[in-house]
């Protein structure tokens, strides 16, 4: 809830978590990210994640490297992934492909 608080100017935020778990969806704000989604349970816990309830028909943007390597870091991290394997997933993303090459990529990956 911190996060999703943080992503949204620190609105009040008060979510009914089992209706989010029933209907599986839930918006409370009109914001990039004031929709909720129930994604299923891991040992018990209700895993969340949040988005936007529109078409994000918007252009890509250059990401920065900071966020890029938090980004690769957790793949490793949670998927285990090889540093080949990263540096050829994230340099075919919109928004990489276009302003990154591999090398850049591997710069980053420490």
């Amino acid at each position: 809830m911190d996060l999703v608080k943080q992503e949204n100017n620190q609105a009040d935020l008060k979510i009914d978590l089992t209706e989010l778990i029933k209907n599986g969806v839930m918006t409370y704000r009109d914001s990039w990210y004031g929709t909720l989604l129930y994604l299923g349970e891991v040992d018990g816990y209700p895993i969340v994640t949040f988005t936007a309830d529109w078409d994000l028909d918007v252009p890509f943007s250059k990401p920065s490297k900071q966020y890029l390597t938090m980004i690769m870091k957790g793949l490793n991290l949670t998927l285990e992934l090889k540093k080949e394997e990263i540096v050829d997933y994230i340099s075919s993303k919109p928004g990489v492909i276009d302003h990154y090459n591999k090398n850049e990529i591997e710069e980053l990956i420490k």
